[in-house]
């Protein structure tokens, strides 16, 4: 086996706006902390990913000392402290075809979001009182939960597979155009959709399915702008099609908690 390092950690915690990158984690039951612990809602109460409104991506967040900072360029930052939220009552929120329960966030920041995404929009958080399910098809354990992510915990992907990618592309693309919690570096491209338990640093993770991709991967992550050849999808679907999807990156449950670190070692357990 190849030497499989870990080599960035990215949160991001507010769905669908940009994240950051850390030198550690500790990683928790419902995956990487304040990971898509937020989302943005519209007016019909559904949360609001960049394939409906790019603009997402102009938001970028920060948090540090429990302060959660949002900024767009040309627009002063705003900030909102975790410890000091007024208790709200749970809403119905949709996401995707499921329904979940989510605070409302009673804050200016509200306004702010609104102004960048040109739309009504409020800012919600999980809530903890009635918290979502994992799906049953990813096989969780008893009382496994999730945030505002699209499926499981924490995804990850593979630079050579990346870069296999990219091989094909008349225009590369980057990381940040697949959202991963965790990037790897060392493993054989593709390699990853075979592996069925992996352990990182003091953690050991279950691989519960491939990552399935949607028209988010055509939207440049810097410029909002939709690729009008359907890139890199198009290309994508021609060698990750299975069945009616097509994927990058796999989707894993942790198994034993622990801390993470960039350079920690990955070892494949059982594929």
């Amino acid at each position: 086996m190849k030497n499989i390092n870990l080599t960035d950690i990215l949160v991001y915690p507010v769905k669908s706006t940009t994240g950051f990158s850390l030198e550690e984690v500790e990683v928790e039951n419902k995956g990487l902390p304040f990971d898509r612990n937020f989302g943005i809602i519209g007016h019909d109460d559904k949360i609001i990913t960049a394939r409906e409104n790019p603009k997402l991506l102009n938001i970028a967040t920060k948090l540090q000392n429990n302060i959660l900072e949002l900024s767009s360029f040309g627009k002063a930052s705003i900030q909102l402290s975790l410890d000091n939220l007024p208790q709200m009552k749970s809403l119905r929120v949709g996401i995707f075809s499921d329904f979940t329960r989510a605070i409302p966030v009673e804050h200016e920041v509200n306004n702010w979001i609104s102004t960048v995404l040109q739309q009504p929009a409020k800012l919600v958080k999980t809530d903890p009182i009635t918290p979502r399910k994992i799906k049953d098809k990813y096989h969780p354990q008893a009382e496994e939960i999730i945030s505002f992510c699209d499926a499981a915990p924490i995804h990850l992907i593979s630079e050579a597979s990346l870069a296999d990618l990219n091989s094909q592309l008349a225009q590369p693309v980057m990381v940040p155009r697949f959202r991963p919690n965790l990037v790897i570096k060392g493993a054989e491209a593709w390699v990853e959709d075979h592996w069925r338990q992996i352990e990182i640093g003091e953690c050991i993770f279950e691989v519960v399915a491939k990552t399935a991709r949607c028209s988010f991967l055509t939207i440049h992550p810097q410029t909002t702008e939709r690729n009008k050849n359907q890139e890199p999808l198009r290309t994508l679907s021609k060698i990750k099609k299975s069945t009616n999807e097509v994927t990058f990156g796999i989707y894993l449950i942790p198994r034993k908690l622990g801390l993470i670190k960039k350079g920690d070692h990955v070892t494949v357990l059982a594929d």
